[in-house]
C-alpha cells in the first residue's frame, strides 16, 4: 500500500477516499502525521548534508585552531615520552646500583651481575625514545609548515610569527636527554667493561 521506507501524502489522500469509513479526526490526523514525516525527512537530508560540509564550512580561524591543537598534542606526546624515559632511566641506575652492592663491598660497576645487561637495555631506550619524540616533533614541525602555506592570508593578517630558532630551543631538551643518556649508558659500558 505504502512506499517502501517512504509515506507521501497523496498516498494517504487516495487511501482515505478508497476508505470512507474513517472518521473526519483520523483523516486530519493522518495527513498531519504525513506533513510531519515529509519535514522531518527533509530535516534530517539538510542535517546530513551540514555535517558532510562541515570542513568547508569552518572558518580560517577554526580550521586555525584545530591545526595548532594538533601541534599541541604532538608536542605534548613528546615531553609525556621524555617524563617517561626519564624514569625508566631511574629504574636502570637504581637497579645498576643495587647490584652493585650485592656485589660486595669493593665491588665496581664492572662487577655487577647486571653489568652488561643494564646499560644496554638503557642505552636501546634511549634511541627508541629519541626516535619517537623525534617523530612527535617532525609531525608537529610539518602542521606548522602546513600552518604557514595554507593560512598564509590569516598569519599575515594577525601577524602570527613562529621563529625557527624558538622552535629549536623549545624541542631541545626533549631531543638532548635521551641523546645523553645514551651517551652515559656507552660510556659505562666501555669504561668498565672487564
Amino acid at each position: 500500500m505504502f512506499s517502501k521506507n517512504k509515506i507521501d501524502k497523496s498516498e494517504i489522500e487516495n487511501l482515505i477516499k478508497e476508505n470512507m469509513a474513517i472518521d473526519r479526526n483520523t483523516q486530519v490526523l493522518l495527513l498531519q502525521m504525513a506533513e510531519k514525516y515529509q519535514l522531518e525527512q527533509r530535516s534530517l537530508k539538510t542535517s546530513i548534508n551540514e555535517v558532510k560540509d562541515i570542513k568547508e564550512t569552518l572558518s580560517d580561524f577554526e580550521q586555525y585552531k584545530e591545526m595548532r591543537s594538533e601541534i599541541t598534542y604532538e608536542a605534548n606526546l613528546a615531553i609525556g615520552r621524555t617524563s617517561w624515559f626519564v624514569a625508566s632511566q631511574a629504574f636502570l641506575f637504581v637497579s645498576l646500583s643495587s647490584a652493585i652492592t650485592v656485589s660486595g663491598p669493593q665491588a665496581t660497576i664492572g662487577d655487577s651481575l647486571l653489568f652488561p645487561l643494564i646499560p644496554i637495555i638503557g642505552i636501546i631506550i634511549s634511541v627508541v625514545t629519541l626516535i619517537s619524540v623525534g617523530a612527535a616533533l617532525a609531525r608537529a614541525w610539518t602542521i606548522s609548515s602546513n600552518i604557514k602555506d595554507d593560512f598564509k592570508a590569516f598569519v599575515d593578517r594577525y601577524q602570527i610569527k613562529e621563529s625557527g630558532i624558538t622552535a629549536f630551543l623549545g624541542s631541545l631538551s626533549t631531543v638532548s636527554v635521551p641523546l645523553i643518556f645514551a651517551v652515559v649508558w656507552i660510556i659505562v659500558l666501555v669504561l668498565y667493561q672487564s
